[in-house]
């Protein structure tokens, strides 16, 4: 379903800046990312993600000079909504209807990564490609400090596009008659920026949602051939026939995602926040389930499987019915609906077995565990002086 997402999102900017149908966009896209992901694999999609991280980042700060140039920076920020730049909020909890507050994004946000960089075959598959254990623990290590100064590119760009938005009334009407702020950003392209910048910054953009896209078809076909073909159609395929399949499963479960891209526009008030409610609602459950299983020696498969599907649900229930709780909260909710139900229906059986779980702690990393805490606090600074430098 995320992935839906990620096709509908530069399908639609696709749409809004050349006037063709999304219907063709969808289309389009999904073609090009299934055929170069079938055939290349693994190691095309990393490839091929390098490039796409330099070039949306890029793209992000071509945009923000573009913005300067057009108005000017003290234009642009004294035309800011003072509320619009509080990156920390402390006020509220995420239960009183404000989702975005510093409580259910970091306690939240733990569940939400930890299951998202841990267990995400999307993420994991990369990890496993790294020639060792010190490799891919440098990748997350240097995945930590490069993601808050891209994530920040991103609010910056949208804070001042939002200041800039108040003295362009052309710009405005267009935003507001259509009435979806997804249209802000590839209208603001189509109406400003020349031909050879506009079509840099298209390709940058999508070379993110293609970055997206190429792994998580990687991640379902891997995850299809693991679990249900080897299992239960051929246990031990020659190396033609695994390639074979792995290609037709992957284009399969393009063709799926795509007929979901259709309907991902109304997921929620913009697709962003659509794509992480997704998100939201899986992680939590899948985190309680992995958990129970590292942590106790009573797990059981049907304690397991009733706790995650319970918590699947019940974060659906806060989705559908409880829109005054955050969807930051879902991740962490979901893992203790799934974790406590699932731990209680196992106690009914037995140990299956004994085993223990061996503690490894490698040294050498433990002063660079203390740099991400300090990088930690460093974020949260930032993050809540931002909204005073630009008002001081």
């Amino acid at each position: 379903m995320a992935t839906g997402c990620a096709i509908y999102a530069p399908s639609f900017l696709l749409s809004t800046i050349t006037g063709f149908s999304i219907v063709y966009m969808i289309l389009l896209m999904s073609a090009v990312t299934m055929i170069y992901t079938a055939v290349g694999g693994i190691k095309a999609s990393i490839y091929t993600d390098v490039l796409q991280f330099i070039l949306l980042s890029g793209s992000v700060l071509i945009l923000i000079a573009v913005l300067f140039d057009h108005a000017g920076f003290s234009s642009i920020v004294a035309s800011i909504p003072k509320g619009r730049a509080l990156g920390v909020d402390f006020i509220h909890t995420g239960f009183d209807g404000y989702d975005y507050a510093f409580l259910p994004a970091i306690i939240g946000g733990i569940f939400f990564y930890s299951s998202y960089y841990g267990l995400d075959q999307s993420q994991i598959q990369r990890v496993l490609t790294s020639k060792s254990v010190d490799a891919s623990r440098s990748a997350l290590f240097l995945n930590c400090f490069l993601r808050y100064p891209l994530m920040l590119g991103y609010c910056i760009l949208g804070i001042f596009l939002r200041g800039f938005l108040s003295g362009e009334q052309s710009l405005l009407q267009a935003v507001v008659i259509g009435n979806n702020p997804d249209a802000l950003l590839p209208l603001f392209i189509s109406m400003y920026l020349p031909a050879g910048l506009r079509g840099l910054i298209i390709v940058g953009i999508l070379a993110g949602a293609m970055s997206t896209l190429d792994s998580s078809y990687n991640s379902l076909s891997a995850a299809t051939m693991n679990d249900f073909y080897t299992k239960y159609i051929k246990k031990e395929p020659t190396a033609k026939e695994y390639l074979l399949w792995s290609r037709l499963t992957t284009l399969g479960w393009a063709i799926f995602c795509m007929i979901f891209a259709f309907f991902a526009g109304r997921l929620a008030e913009t697709i962003i926040v659509g794509v992480n409610k997704i998100g939201a609602v899986f992680y939590g459950p899948i985190l309680g389930a992995f958990l129970l299983g590292i942590l106790t020696k009573r797990a059981r498969g049907y304690g397991v499987i009733a706790g995650v599907l319970a918590g699947v649900v019940f974060n659906a229930y806060l989705w559908f019915y409880q829109p005054q709780i955050s969807w930051l909260w879902w991740s962490a909710i979901g893992f203790l609906v799934t974790f406590s139900l699932g731990y209680s229906l196992s106690l009914t059986g037995k140990i299956q077995g004994e085993y223990k779980v061996v503690k490894s702690r490698d040294k050498r990393w433990s002063s660079k565990y203390t740099v991400l805490l300090l990088y930690f606090v460093v974020i949260v600074l930032i993050s809540y002086l931002f909204n005073l430098f630009l008002f001081s």
